[in-house]
């Protein structure tokens, strides 16, 4: 009993005991914690962007299927961008700022609706097909 005198009278009250251990299992104990807490609204603030960009993309995605379904010329005009596609009688020349990204060989193909034929990627040197690529026909 003499132990019991010498600690403060507000530390051996019961209610302060008590909610000094639910506070402890609350914050660290439980499967739900206050840090697992944290992680997934931080977890839940990402996943809310990600949709964000990808309703945008799906969108944008959209609109561009659109274009194609609807415009003969948007076809040739998406087949020679973005699959670096050309005409029989033309040369193409790509000029890029970047490297091609190491790997094996890159032949882009699309359905030639525009009468177009693939470009082989192998045969140049340093393209990449990103949007920094400029296009020249030659007829």
């Amino acid at each position: 009993m003499k132990l019991l005198n010498h600690i403060p009278a507000w530390l051996r009250n019961k209610y302060l005991i008590s909610f000094a251990a639910f506070c402890v299992v609350v914050l660290f104990l439980d499967k739900n914690d206050f840090f697992t807490q944290l992680e997934r609204r931080r977890e839940l603030r990402e996943l809310q962007q990600n949709k964000q960009f990808y309703t945008t993309r799906i969108a944008t995605e959209r609109k561009e299927l659109e274009a194609l379904k609807v415009n003969p010329a948007t076809v040739e005009k998406y087949a020679r961008e973005k699959y670096l596609m050309k005409r029989d009688n033309e040369d193409l020349f790509v000029i890029s700022e970047n490297p091609d990204p190491p790997g094996g060989q890159r032949i882009s193909t699309l359905h030639n609706k525009a009468n177009l034929t693939p470009v082989n990627m192998t045969d140049i040197s340093n393209i990449s097909a990103t949007k920094d690529i400029s296009y020249f026909w030659t007829i």
